[in-house]
């Protein structure tokens, strides 16, 4: 007779609630929809089951975390001291186009008074503005990169942010 009456069946073995078994994974799920069918199935080979299953996530975590930490020790390094005087005099040519940039404005002051004017002062302030933001945006944007990844960058902006009115001594 496949019919059970509620008689038959365990409430407290059938309640998820209170019990510390995992979550049914899809090979047991089957073997769990009937209270025979869970039955049918030794408490030591779910016992081992679970072990397995616990093993394996447990593995899985330590080689993540292993790979976490490499990658963290890696972007950890100290930067050599050549790489870092390189970042000095780079930095100290980005401060001398600035002030260069700041003197070209000084030199020939926009009409204030028109459109064009008050566009020519507002573009002259952001090239004033651009050697900083670019040496601060490449240190810290491209922080984990290479260190010759951030050296090309600055060298980019070193060609590129050439206060060139100050330079043609216009």
């Amino acid at each position: 007779d496949d019919d059970l009456d509620d008689d038959d069946l365990d409430h407290d073995a059938l309640d998820t609630s209170r019990s510390s078994v995992a979550a049914p994974t899809p090979d047991t799920a089957a073997a769990q929809t009937t209270p025979r069918a869970a039955a049918a199935v030794p408490p030591s080979v779910a016992a081992a089951a679970r072990a397995t299953a616990a093993a394996a996530r447990a593995t899985a975590d330590d080689v993540s975390a292993d790979d976490e930490l490499a990658a963290a020790e890696a972007a950890e390094q100290q930067l050599s001291s050549p790489a870092l005087i390189l970042f000095g005099l780079i930095g100290g040519v980005f401060f001398l186009y600035t002030i260069g940039w700041f003197v070209s404005l000084l030199r020939s002051v926009p009409d204030s008074t028109s459109l064009a004017g008050i566009v020519q002062i507002v573009l002259t302030v952001l090239a004033i503005a651009a050697p900083v933001l670019w040496f601060a945006v490449t240190l810290f944007v491209a922080y984990r990169r290479r260190v010759s990844v951030r050296i090309a960058w600055l060298l980019v902006g070193v060609v590129v942010l050439i206060p060139w009115p100050f330079v043609s001594g216009r």
